[in-house]
């Protein structure tokens, strides 16, 4: 079976930008002074369909440079926590959609496929989990497991064929398809609630 190492196929970048938390609601974007304001996302922005949700995320501010501009995240880029609890360790994440500028948190690394479906590569790490936390070494008197970006991006991967690929896409979009349906089935619930606080507030 031909194989693959993780840093051939992708960009593993550290998610270690120097940032400032910015307090109450501010928009997202570029400013004249050079800075960023964007979202910080850490790995409770990841939810139930392992998508990264960024609305709730704290908003940050970081020097916008040209070299910084490859950590914002992009459309397919896959987060994954590389330090953590033990247990927290090789969680996934997918970016199906970005609502504005965001950034990975601190425990967390970029995985940005350059040469092989984005979408695929998402399900292989998140069905393949036990590998990566193989890669990091249990802690003997910390709590905290730290996965070697460098072990990392030397993990091995089968390749997949275009038909593998193809079938994980389609369930992907299935998936994403109930995943809109259950957020808007959460937003017409909060709205439910907030009509029937208003109802007995009077």
């Amino acid at each position: 079976m031909e194989t693959f190492k993780l840093g051939e196929r992708a960009l593993v970048l550290r998610g270690q930008m120097k940032r400032r938390k910015i307090e109450g609601d501010v928009a997202l974007g570029a400013l004249p002074n050079g800075c960023m304001i964007c979202r910080d996302v850490g790995i409770g922005d990841i939810g139930a369909a392992d998508f990264v949700e960024i609305s709730n995320a704290p908003i940050v501010s970081i020097g916008l440079t040209a070299a910084a501009s490859k950590f914002l995240l992009r459309e397919k880029d896959i987060v994954l926590s590389y330090v953590g609890m033990i247990g927290k360790v090789g969680q996934a994440g997918f970016v199906r959609s970005l609502a504005g500028p965001a950034l990975a948190g601190r425990s967390l690394c970029i995985v940005r496929g350059i040469g092989i479906d984005p979408v695929w590569l998402f399900y292989y790490l998140l069905q393949r989990r036990e590998k990566l936390i193989e890669l990091a070494p249990v802690p003997e008197k910390y709590r905290v497991s730290v996965i070697s970006l460098g072990d990392l991006r030397k993990l091995e991967i089968p390749m997949p064929t275009q038909k593998e690929i193809d079938a994980v896409n389609v369930i992907h979009a299935e998936i994403a398809a109930n995943a809109e349906r259950l957020a808007e089935a959460g937003m017409a619930i909060a709205e439910g609630r907030r009509k029937m606080n208003a109802l007995f507030a009077r």
